[in-house]
Formats: C-alpha cells, sequence, structure tokens
C-alpha cells in the first residue's frame, strides 16, 4: 500500500522517466563484446546508440558508474570538493551510481557563470530492476546558460567497495553509492551533452524552496520567468 501511494504521487508529478532498454539479439551480441573488451581494460568502440548501450551495461556486467568533467582520473579520492544538503550526500567518500544516466548528468554539468547548486535524483523501485525510472533536474534559479553542459567522461567502477543509500520513504531506490576508500576505475568512457537525454528539462528552483515544490518542477513546463534571477542558494 505504501509502495503504490509513494509511486502514485511519483506518476502525478510527471517526472520525466526512461523505460527498460529494449536490446534485440543481434544489438546484444554487439554490446557484450564490447562489455568483455572494455572491462578487460583494452581499447573498445562503444557501441551506437550509446546510452542503450550504458543502459544495458547497467543492468548485466557488475559496474557501478562516477562521472565527471575531467578525463585523467587515475584513481577517485575520498576527498570532496563539493557540499550537500544531506548526510549520506556530505560524506567524504567516492560518490558512484547504479544508473549511468545519473552519472552522466554529473560527468557533464558545469558549474560555473552563476550555479549554485542542483536538485537531482534518479528514482527507481526497490528490490524491482534498474528501470524504469524517473528523474527530477533542478538549478538554482539565475543558473541559466547556454554552455551549462559539456563533453565529461564516465568512468566504470567494481561495486566491490560501495554501498547503497537507504531507500527513501523505504520503497525508492536512489541508485546513490558510496565508497569510503579510494576506488581505481575499470575503464573511461567519453560523453557528452547529447548522452543525456533530460538536459532540456532543466527546471530552476528559488531560495529556501522545499524539495516538493522542486519535484514539481521538474515534471512541469518552465514558467515565463522561472530562470530569471535570483540570489544564490547553497544546494548542492
Amino acid at each position: 500500500m505504501r509502495a503504490s501511494l509513494v509511486w502514485g504521487c511519483l506518476r502525478l508529478a510527471r517526472l520525466p522517466s526512461l523505460s527498460p532498454p529494449v536490446v534485440t539479439p543481434e544489438a546484444e551480441a554487439r554490446f557484450a563484446a564490447a562489455a568483455d573488451e572494455l572491462l578487460a581494460g583494452g581499447p573498445a568502440a562503444i557501441p551506437e546508440p550509446r546510452l542503450e548501450f550504458l543502459r544495458w551495461l547497467a543492468e548485466s556486467r557488475p559496474v557501478v558508474f562516477h562521472g565527471s568533467p575531467r578525463d585523467d582520473l587515475r584513481e577517485l579520492s575520498t576527498e570532496r570538493q563539493s557540499r550537500d544538503t544531506t548526510a549520506w550526500g556530505n560524506q567524504q567518500a567516492v560518490y558512484a551510481s547504479t544508473d549511468p544516466v545519473w552519472a552522466i548528468y554529473f560527468a557533464c554539468l558545469r558549474r560555473d557563470r552563476g550555479f549554485a547548486g542542483t536538485r537531482n535524483g534518479s528514482l527507481g523501485r526497490t528490490g524491482g530492476p534498474l528501470y524504469p525510472r524517473r528523474y527530477f533536474f533542478a538549478h538554482n534559479r539565475g543558473s541559466a546558460s547556454p554552455d551549462r553542459f559539456g563533453p565529461g567522461s564516465l568512468y566504470l567502477l567494481s561495486p566491490r567497495t560501495f554501498v547503497a543509500d537507504e531507500p527513501l520513504a523505504g520503497v525508492i531506490d536512489t541508485a546513490h553509492l558510496v565508497s569510503l576508500e579510494p576506488v581505481t576505475p575499470l575503464a573511461r568512457i567519453d560523453v557528452t551533452p547529447g548522452d543525456f537525454p533530460f538536459r532540456d528539462r532543466i527546471r530552476y528552483y528559488r531560495n529556501r524552496e522545499p524539495i516538493w515544490i522542486s519535484l514539481l518542477r521538474a515534471g512541469s513546463g518552465p514558467a515565463p520567468d522561472e530562470a530569471g534571477p535570483e540570489a544564490t542558494s547553497d544546494e548542492s
């Protein structure tokens, strides 16, 4: 009953979503060959469609994902440069996700030109398959920029040292993981804003706005003055 109520509310919020990837046998054979090469440390051509390959990889191989604008990371450190308003998100730890879509968001995000914070999430059913998932992405009001996203790197990691956040409301999987020790990547993939499917669904929140209002914004069309100037926020 509780799960049905929570997911009913999320459906009413009209958050953008992704269904499970549909992969033909021929595509799966290509994906599997590329995944084997990639995770063995060899040079691998990433199959197209790239996002479908990455989502298939997330469901089919023991791997998690970390997004970064940097392409030179040989080891992911537990030292953090950004802050978060939640205890889970504010640890000195390596952060990763079981969902490559969410990791691509952070790989391509540029934190300049008035950017002060982001409210975002990848939401799935606890105990269920990775997809379908619902998403929300909001930036502080006044931070709209045509250059908000740029090229980045998606790092593939072993899940061995990672632990998952507790489900929201006991029923929502956040795909949010931490490792309290440094992690050496298994592989790195170049990604671009074109690989992030929700770059046109960024919304803008006001300072001290309740998170449920931000969720409603994320599921609706932008208001005429939504991205207008406002004092910067401490959300991150």
